[in-house]
């Protein structure tokens, strides 16, 4: 099955939620578009196995490369084995690794952040790309640490060490905007103090800007904030709206236990849009 379309259609944290939920294995290809037409540069191809992000392959390196990078022990000894892995190996090639003590799980997990957080990242700051999805049993075991994770903890992870927020500016949620948590609990992933704070905070009455005095933070931190939790799917935003010359809250819909972020009709949507461009 092959499915593609447009991050002007349907966003990828859109995509990332669509992917996790339905524990889809294969791969996402991407390729951002730049004034109308294809970038030059090449896609990246996103990894998934059982809705998981196994890996990322990022046009600009490898995990070899970044492999050897971070190895503290011989980088010619790295060098050699990952020189000799070839299409037949049967096991990722970090788990291999680590079994013959050339490299430390540490540094599995910091090769596996770079490849996976900082694409992740950065693509929320395009402003459109063609993706286009691959059911696929045969993973890249020489791009894979043998780690995986959910593709919303890898979003909101990326994000969190996004510097340069300027691309995303016109994004960000506005400060006279509401948030309502989407589900009566975040669990199982993993928020920061401040992200757990303000996803308490997020009962659908107080505007952004009061929420940030809460916070004690900066409005613009705490749109940042609300940014992460709600491309995430943890909390909504809901604009206030002028109705009969007064401002009145967009309706509630949906029980606080049942999460809205991605509701029946949008898988529904989704699937129904992806269908006619497979």
């Amino acid at each position: 099955m092959s499915v593609s379309g447009y991050f002007s259609d349907f966003s990828f944290a859109e995509v990332l939620r669509f992917l996790h939920a339905s524990r889809k294995t294969g791969y996402l290809q991407t390729k951002p578009i730049v004034n109308g037409g294809h970038d030059i540069s090449p896609s990246y191809h996103f990894w998934f196995r059982g809705g998981e992000i196994v890996a990322v392959q990022n046009p600009r390196t490898s995990l070899s490369n970044a492999l050897i990078q971070i190895c503290q022990k011989s980088r010619e000894v790295a060098s050699a084995f990952l020189t000799c892995a070839d299409k037949t190996l049967s096991q990722p090639i970090g788990i291999m690794l680590k079994q013959h003590g050339v490299v430390e799980p540490e540094e599995l997990q910091i090769a596996f952040n770079r490849q996976v957080l900082q694409p992740i990242a950065h693509h929320f700051l395009l402003d459109n790309a063609w993706f286009k999805f691959e059911v696929s049993t045969a993973l890249p075991f020489k791009e894979m640490t043998g780690l995986s994770l959910s593709p919303i903890q890898a979003a909101l992870n990326g994000l969190r060490r996004l510097k340069n927020w300027e691309p995303l500016k016109f994004k960000l949620p506005d400060p006279s905007s509401r948030l309502k948590r989407t589900s009566g609990s975040f669990i199982p992933y993993q928020l920061v103090s401040e992200e757990a704070y303000l996803w308490n905070l997020a009962d659908g009455e107080r505007s952004l800007s009061d929420l940030s005095s809460k916070l004690g933070l900066s409005v613009e931190e705490t749109q940042r904030l609300a940014f992460r939790l709600i491309v995430t799917g943890f909390v909504e935003e809901l604009p206030e709206i002028r109705s009969s010359g007064a401002f009145v809250l967009a309706d509630d819909i949906g029980d606080e236990n049942e999460p809205s972020a991605l509701s029946g009709s949008f898988i529904s949507n989704l699937l129904g849009f992806l269908k006619q461009r497979a």
